[in-house]
């Protein structure tokens, strides 16, 4: 059997698995089965999800472009566009345009990428070590690594 707990407000200076697992296992040698460190990716996976909606809107204006045998078109831009009110744009050239915007703040977020988040879940081989550890003070600060029991089974990559 696995038992697994959640640590949180891990200092940044133990920020990967092998610097959490050394410290760990001063305090429980031999019971540790594996260390999951969780980071922050969010912001690079919302980039990606934009710049896959407005590839998918170039090639839509693309398409309309070419049924008018390669005239531009026109789009109105704003929420009441439809009603015939904002600015009149080249949806290609505008759609262009959001594309390389949006690489560029892909690639900006890309550089933070993988920052540690304070957060890892430890996996002991018993429930004993599991449960002296989330029982104990893991550091002399109280308000880092707390520990926090895993409501729902975790699976581990080892």
């Amino acid at each position: 059997f696995e038992y697994t707990i959640m640590i949180t407000n891990i200092p940044p200076e133990f920020n990967t698995e092998e610097k959490i697992r050394k410290d760990l296992s001063e305090k429980y040698p031999g019971k540790i089965m594996s260390v999951v460190t969780i980071h922050e990716e969010s912001e690079l996976r919302r980039k990606v999800n934009s710049l896959s909606k407005e590839h998918v809107k170039l090639m839509r204006a693309q398409h309309v472009q070419d049924l008018h045998n390669g005239k531009p078109t026109k789009k109105r831009l704003g929420y009441f566009g439809f009603c015939g009110y904002g600015e009149i744009v080249d949806p290609v050239k505008f759609h262009s345009q959001n594309i390389t915007t949006i690489k560029a703040e892909a690639l900006r977020a890309r550089a933070t990428e993988g920052t540690f988040v304070g957060v890892a879940f430890v996996t002991f081989n018993s429930i004993t070590a599991a449960t002296k550890a989330g029982s104990t003070n893991l550091s002399e600060h109280p308000e880092t690594w707390i520990v926090k029991p895993v409501s729902i089974p975790f699976i581990s990559r080892t």
